[in-house]
């Protein structure tokens, strides 16, 4: 009797064992099948703090951010292979780089006096319009249509990627600022400055997971204990507004 009652606890242990793991092997995959789903586009709470992020980091890196259109962006490039969705353009002449700086305070002087934008008051008095975007070195120019052509994750990955190309020129110097190294410090941007959880979502996370932005365990429980964080933040703001 007793080794039969032995036996049926056993196998009640390895029952409630396998419906544990069956159970906990679900949620996970739920929770997996969440993220590989997850859309950005219908989270503005996060897409704020992508911008809030961007902004500070521009703010304190003095770099201004330019829109064009994609042609505007690509016109002396014919080859469609080579076009791209962000340029960062800066000069090695650090005189070249004061003189312009001399020239904006110049230009800002006079917009400030005149009340009017520079190329309006050029236009104004027949002279050729010089747009105030080439007054500022370093800048980073992106298409402002990205978004719409290849979804708000491209468009981050171009902002994040031409600022990789800041940090790369500031911090390693000219010789090493390649397409690889300007990944490298994106993904470095992303993970330094971006809630955690913004690496678990599949489609805004691979491409900077892939170039070093990776978790380990320990941070992937916390980002994930923090993106629960993020869902009632996002829930007591629905109600509020009602």
């Amino acid at each position: 009797m007793e080794a039969s009652a032995i036996g049926a606890i056993i196998s009640g242990s390895i029952a409630v064992s396998m419906i544990s793991i069956a159970v906990f092997g679900l949620i996970y995959l739920k929770i997996e099948m969440h993220f590989l789903k997850f859309k950005l586009e219908n989270h503005p709470l996060l897409i704020q703090k992508i911008e809030d992020v961007l902004a500070m980091i521009c703010e304190k890196e003095n770099l201004k951010v330019f829109y064009k259109t994609y042609d505007e962006l690509n016109v002396n490039q014919p080859d469609e292979n080579k076009r791209a969705y962000g340029k960062y353009i800066y000069t090695l002449d650090k005189e070249h780089e004061k003189e312009i700086t001399r020239l904006r305070l110049e230009v800002e002087s006079i917009e400030a006096k005149y009340g009017k934008p520079y190329d309006e008051l050029c236009r104004e008095a027949g002279l050729n319009v010089i747009t105030k975007e080439r007054f500022y070195l370093p800048r980073i120019v992106l298409c402002n249509d990205e978004a719409q052509r290849l979804g708000i994750c491209s468009y981050y990955g171009t902002y994040f990627h031409e600022l990789g190309h800041h940090f790369v020129h500031k911090e390693l110097g000219e010789e090493h600022n390649t397409e690889e190294n300007a990944d490298k410090y994106a993904a470095k941007l992303v993970k330094e400055y971006l809630p955690h959880y913004f690496l678990l979502f599949f489609r805004f996370g691979f491409w900077y997971r892939e170039n070093g932005a990776k978790l380990s365990q320990r941070e992937k429980i916390r980002a994930f204990i923090n993106y629960l964080r993020y869902l009632i933040e996002k829930r007591n703001k629905k109600v509020s507004q009602h």
